[in-house]
């Protein structure tokens, strides 16, 4: 918050904010293909593991790398992390450059 010169305030609300737009169901096919569902929208795309690591999309313009922090027949649970470098958070004519990391927690 003080990189960014935010307020309590505002630096909960938009935490608030991130943590209300990530809800819905991810599905990984046998076949290699996920389906996302995500507030009445669908998006699907191809996934492989590789190690520790799984890889959404890859060869695409969405190619994303996740960490697999669990894998079993009943669990898997990843982490992505993101840079955004496109909008002026604090609003004083810089875009600021925000890290999110992002940790699912899929099961069966």
């Amino acid at each position: 918050m003080q990189e960014f010169g935010l307020s309590q305030t505002e630096g909960e609300s938009f935490a608030s904010f991130f943590e209300s737009e990530i809800t819905g169901t991810i599905e990984f096919k046998s076949d290699g293909t996920y389906e996302v569902i995500s507030e009445g929208e669908t998006d699907t795309g191809t996934w492989e593991v590789d190690g520790d690591v799984l890889t959404l999309d890859k060869g695409t313009a969405d190619e994303a790398n996740a960490d697999i922090i669990t894998l079993t027949s009943n669990q898997l649970v990843f982490q992505i992390d993101q840079t955004d470098d496109s909008t002026d958070i604090n609003e004083d004519g810089v875009n600021d450059t925000m890290v999110m990391r992002i940790t699912l927690n899929c099961s069966k």
